[in-house]
């Protein structure tokens, strides 16, 4: 696992587009963009690993993220991956 620091905070969306052509990420089989200010449970590798044998047709895996300081609320639960049509 490599774990990439940017020297500047550029904002998430556009962090993600440089990290992405980083040659550690284009090199890699998964990438895992995670904030400065999250917090993991310790086993969240595994269950990401987890969750690629379970789901392996999968273009992309995902989480739950809970609010920090109000864990009933979830964070961009507006936001859905369509299936195609046909």
């Amino acid at each position: 696992m490599v774990r990439i620091d940017l020297p500047v905070n550029v904002g998430a969306a556009a962090a993600r587009n440089w990290l992405m052509k980083e040659p550690q990420g284009m090199e890699s089989d998964f990438a895992v963009y995670l904030d400065d200010d999250v917090e993991v449970e310790p086993d969240w590798i595994s269950r990401f690993g987890a969750a690629v044998e379970a789901y392996p047709e999968a273009g992309v895996w995902g989480c739950k993220v809970l609010d920090y300081s109000v864990p009933s609320v979830m964070q961009s639960v507006d936001l859905h991956i369509i299936q195609p049509v046909g």
